[in-house]
């Protein structure tokens, strides 16, 4: 732990910490076995982070604050499409661009900055100097990333954020083709490099490693095992693992992969890349699982309020790599279409027979075309999918020149199309009931009882929701400065129908109240809806059951009516063929008094 935060990072350690545990120490790290090529391969392919991943802040502004007062400027909370980070903070001087060997921060004599610009200086080192390579503003469209901006899944904020800012960059790799270390900027593919070993000086461009790197689908033999970095998105590290063999490079890895990455968010830590005007910070890691054909994009958030408070959240969206699965659901999504325009014109003809308002009436024709509806979103969104996989927008700097390439857009595509999935499959389900009810008369008592009660049902939801929202408010101003769960208006509401199926927690309760007063009004809260209104709602159902029940009890009445529906025919059936085919067949005179008894049966007992 001595050498965190050092420069020169590899150097400095003397260890390598890809090895396998079979060493001697605390942590069996001394003389340890590093990892060969080999191991390495299919770890990556266990989970495979060659896609890399950012580190993503976005800052606030000085800002003129109406009705407060402060000891210094005003830095209040970062809102959409409002607190601009590209004119103040580390990138507010440009700093020439020099030489360096390992870290880029050069020490230097010079006189304390401002403030508010403290984050561009290395204050680790006495003296400190602006940095040489400071941290630059990209916006979302360099960055690729979505326009729409980043959501927080924080309870207490739930805030969307704009997805610029300042960023840092590691994009680990395998290559068939030896690249020495080079530092200099990334300049894409759009360059002719020359065929120099030697190390390139910042400014210059980076060798791209797209040419020599290896993926799971362009063939190539994976020889080097390397890694390009960036610190501010735009000066670039690149070197591969020399291994022990210093000829061919192809012996045991000495961790020169892991060093740098380490080097380079010592950097980070150097320059104040998270300082008190921060207030996000997204990590955002491309994973795949290549034995099973999944991929990650996790997004990892941490918000950094102006009060101090950190809160963290994360999002993982997942798609699958198989082009079979793929085509498959292509084709069963176009076959379904036909379908679907078959029985959607089946119901357009039963709307003209019987009239529009006829047919509004029937609760099960309104939901047939909302299943319609929401197939054609889902159809709509597959053929999305299929666009986004064949023509991946790659025209922002941070992938035609970094090589680092953001699949938000697909990831968005497939959340959307699982969720319209998912709708489209639960109201299908639900309109078995509609098949079953009519077949069986038995299970119909659901449906019956709804279609009995509805009036009452939705004028009893209005006086309920009322008085649940009566309750979230006043629970939102008595605890909402110090409980999450009653943070805003919403999350109120949201705790308070927890509530209702036994998720509270009393003791939180009393813990943030000064007295006895909160728990006895949320006491009295559930007192109103569970004894109360619950209450009413049982006996609006109970009534509507027993009309039901009084119907069924005159159906009975009907010789040709049986509550069981199918199932009494197809015993009918059964019992009729039995006696037909059965080895312990009656006589004649035998099977006409049991016929006989069957239709006394039949006319009481269903």
């Amino acid at each position: 732990m001595q050498y965190v935060g050092l420069p020169n990072t590899y150097t400095s350690k003397g260890c390598n910490d890809d090895t396998w545990p079979d060493g001697e120490g605390s942590f069996h790290g001394d003389g340890a076995t590093p990892y060969g090529m080999d191991e390495l391969v299919r770890r990556m392919d266990m989970l495979d982070w060659t896609e890399g991943f950012t580190i993503r802040t976005a800052r606030i502004g000085e800002t003129e604050c109406t009705g407060t007062h402060q000891l210094g400027a005003c830095y209040p909370e970062l809102e959409m499409d409002k607190g601009r980070t590209d004119s103040f903070g580390y990138a507010a001087h440009a700093c020439t661009r020099t030489r360096t060997e390992g870290p880029r921060i050069t020490p230097l004599t010079t006189t304390p900055p401002p403030l508010h610009h403290h984050s561009r200086y290395n204050w680790t080192t006495a003296g400190a100097t602006p940095m040489a390579q400071p941290f630059d503003y990209f916006t979302a469209a360099e960055l690729g990333s979505n326009p729409s901006g980043v959501t927080s899944a924080a309870v207490p904020s739930m805030k969307t954020y704009e997805a610029h800012g300042f960023v840092a960059v590691v994009i680990p790799f395998f290559a068939d083709t030896w690249l020495p270390e080079e530092y200099g900027v990334a300049c894409g593919s759009n360059v002719t490099y020359s065929n120099s070993n030697t190390n390139r000086f910042p400014g210059e461009c980076v060798r791209d490693y797209k040419e020599v790197y290896v993926n799971t689908t362009n063939g190539r033999t994976p020889l080097y095992y390397c890694v390009r970095v960036s610190h501010n998105g735009k000066d670039v590290r690149q070197l591969c693992d020399p291994t022990t063999d210093t000829v061919t490079h192809q012996g045991a890895m000495t961790g020169a992969v892991r060093a740098a990455v380490e080097e380079m968010w010592n950097d980070l830590k150097r320059g104040h890349f998270i300082d008190s005007l921060t207030r996000v910070m997204t990590i955002t890691l491309q994973l795949k699982s290549n034995h099973m054909g999944v991929r990650y994009r996790i997004t990892l958030m941490f918000e950094l309020t102006s009060l101090g408070a950190i809160l963290p959240s994360y999002d993982v969206e997942t798609r699958i790599l198989s082009t079979i699965d793929a085509d498959s659901m292509v084709l069963y999504a176009t076959i379904s279409l036909f379908t679907v325009l078959f029985f959607a014109s089946l119901e357009v003809i039963e709307m003209i027979r019987g009239g529009l308002i006829e047919y509004g009436q029937d609760l099960w024709n309104v939901m047939d075309w909302v299943n319609f509806f929401f197939f054609f979103l889902t159809y709509m969104q597959i053929h999305a999918v299929q666009h986004s996989i064949r023509y991946q927008d790659c025209a922002g700097y941070m992938c035609t020149e970094m090589g680092y390439f953001d699949d938000w857009r697909l990831m968005n595509e497939y959340r959307s199309t699982k969720k319209y999935i998912s709708l489209c499959v639960c109201i299908q389900l639900f309109k078995v009931i509609k098949f079953t009810s009519q077949l069986i008369p038995k299970m119909s008592l659901m449906t019956s009882v709804l279609r009995t009660c509805v009036a009452d049902l939705v004028f009893f939801g209005i006086v309920f929701l009322n008085s649940v929202i009566a309750f979230s408010m006043m629970l939102y101003v008595q605890l909402g400065p110090v409980m999450e769960d009653y943070y805003d208006q919403i999350h109120s509401l949201i705790s308070l129908f927890r509530a209702l199926f036994g998720d509270f927690d009393i003791d939180e309760i009393m813990d943030n109240s000064s007295g006895y007063l909160n728990a006895i009004l949320f006491l009295g809260y559930l007192f109103v809806a569970i004894f109360i209104m619950l209450s009413l709602f049982l006996a609006i159902l109970a009534e509507a059951q027993s009309k039901v029940r009084e119907k069924e009890e005159e159906q009975k009445e009907d010789p040709t009516f049986n509550e069981y529906g199918a199932c009494f025919s197809l015993y009918q059936g059964i019992s009729w063929v039995w006696g037909k085919v059965s080895p312990f067949k009656k006589g004649g005179e035998e099977e006409e008094k049991e016929e006989e008894k069957e239709e006394e049966v039949e006319g009481v007992v269903p």
